[in-house]
């Protein structure tokens, strides 16, 4: 006998019974699999029970490979789910579009539940991707709402869908699992751009009166003597071959030989292609379940915890220099055999400069690789999320259970940007007569940002649910508290700094 499954709830979760009440059959579902469980936000229910757009992906079928962020994991895996990357940083925020975006101009990224805990939907300072909040290798499915169950049950934070995140439990014998993953990364396709020869001889036929800008120590007052040429390939300059690791190591059994416990320790670095773009990510997680009175108490306790490092680099500025910079002109002045005024004041790094006047100028393109070495943006990111799920089943009548779940998401994030000794983008004009004829630099911290955020959540609901003669009901009443802290600190220095034009 087919199952239908019938569900009567109380408000605010009464969108759930238009979409539960026919069966449903996932077409892009190879193989048919009757018992598979997943998360709907008030329990596990089998999915052949359900008809609301679910997707379950469980850990046999998550992407293998040099895993960064929990997002790597499903992409491609779950069917009307889009996950692209926004950029080549390791911290790069993905876009995720659950069935296509609801507004052209608010936050189209879904909910993201941990255990139990919703995530603020409002990132901390400095988090451009929350799923880098977790260790991939702790985590055991996903579960996706993706129509209006997601708002019945999470109301308007799920109207762009909710990806329900469960990490591993303990249980059995004592089992030890360390692995190790170690994984290399290049940039696989250059932009085809003009080499020095090139663009040598498209200035030469089209642009001859600017030749004496064409490599090093050319006369503007004689236009016919071009300077030295180089060939430098700028792209190759900036970008690197990167080396990443990630190390886990998972202790998982019985404690006491009745407590289900799992312990876990994480450690990734990761390496960007471009240059100085590293990221470093410290975690560890607890989880305990313990069940008493005859399993008609269970308790499940989750404790994660992290630690985040990455240099945020300006990738706007490096990368699309490293396409308009003069091939022509070296990386280095002493590539060029340069010494003095005005050479040598930035640092080592070539900077095509030109005299007007007594003033020293910037002309055209700042070196790309300058401004990657130059400037440094620290950011340093700290996590905790704890969660207790109480789920009684009372004695009396053991088809109702009362489930209290209580959460708690804090972060901190400190971030600052700091300009070397000589960075061009802190050279400027000093505004006063003791040196009126050149510009000066203005180094060091830039800008500094403290923030602290606090959310807590408190669940609480009863489920009656009764199996028989292939029936269930489900009878469904939910309550449920939100609060958030958050303090900000906006420390802003070196306000007259003025970049030149470039």
């Amino acid at each position: 006998m087919k199952n239908f499954t019938t569900v009567l709830k109380i408000a605010p979760a009464f969108l759930l019974a238009s979409a539960m009440v026919h069966a449903q059959t996932d077409s892009t579902t190879k193989e048919k699999k009757i018992d598979e469980v997943v998360l709907v936000g008030y329990g596990r229910q089998k999915k052949s029970d359900l008809t609301g757009a679910i997707t379950a992906v469980s850990e046999k079928d998550f992407n293998k490979g040099a895993i960064v962020s929990a997002d790597q994991l499903i992409a491609g895996k779950a069917p009307g789910v889009r996950i692209t990357s926004s950029g080549g940083s390791p911290d790069a925020a993905p876009n995720i579009r659950i069935r296509g975006g609801s507004s052209f101009s608010a936050n189209n990224n879904p909910l993201i539940v941990i255990d139990g805990v919703p995530l603020d939907t409002n990132n901390p300072a400095g988090v451009a991707n929350p799923l880098n909040l977790i260790n991939p290798n702790d985590i055991e499915s996903f579960s996706i709402l993706k129509d209006a169950s997601a708002t019945a049950i999470y109301g308007n934070r799920g109207s762009n869908g909710v990806i329900i995140i469960k990490t591993k439990r303990g249980g059995g014998k004592l089992r030890v699992s360390l692995n190790t993953n170690v994984s290399v990364g290049t940039v696989s396709r250059y932009i085809d751009v003009m080499d020095a020869g090139e663009f040598t001889s498209f200035i030469n036929q089209n642009y001859p009166n600017f030749n004496y800008l064409l490599g090093v120590g050319g006369d503007p007052n004689n236009k016919t003597i071009p300077g030295k040429i180089y060939d430098t390939d700028w792209q190759k300059v900036i970008y690197r071959n990167s080396v990443s690791s990630d190390n886990n190591l998972s202790v998982s059994g019985s404690l006491f030989n009745k407590v289900p416990t799992r312990l876990s320790l994480g450690y990734n670095r990761t390496e960007g292609v471009v240059r100085t773009s590293d990221y470093e990510r410290f975690s560890a997680g607890l989880n305990i379940t313990p069940t008493f009175f005859d399993n008609h108490l269970k308790i499940d306790f989750s404790l994660k915890g992290l630690f985040s490092k990455l240099n945020a680099i300006d990738d706007g500025g490096a990368i699309g220099g490293a396409l308009n910079m003069n091939p022509t002109l070296p990386v280095y002045i002493s590539d060029a055999g340069l010494t003095g005024q005005p050479y040598d004041r930035f640092g080592g790094y070539y900077q095509n400069v030109v005299l007007k006047g007594n003033q020293y100028l910037i002309q055209g393109q700042s070196n790309p690789l300058a401004i990657l070495m130059q400037r440094q943006s620290p950011q340093r990111i700290s996590k905790f999320l704890g969660n207790a799920e109480i789920n009684y089943k009372f004695h009396f009548l053991p088809d109702l259970r009362a489930v209290v779940n209580l959460g708690l998401e804090a972060s901190r994030s400190n971030l600052k940007t700091v300009y070397d000794n000589n960075a061009i983008a802190t050279y400027r004009n000093p505004q006063s007569s003791v040196v009126p004829n050149d510009y000066v630099f203005s180094p060091g911290v830039d800008y500094a940002e403290h923030q602290s955020i606090v959310n807590q959540t408190m669940d609480a609901y009863l489920v009656y649910e009764k199996n028989t003669l292939g029936f269930s009901l489900i009878s469904l009443f939910r309550e449920g508290i939100l609060t958030k802290i958050s303090k900000m600190t906006d420390i802003r220095i070196n306000t007259d700094m003025m970049m030149l034009p470039v």
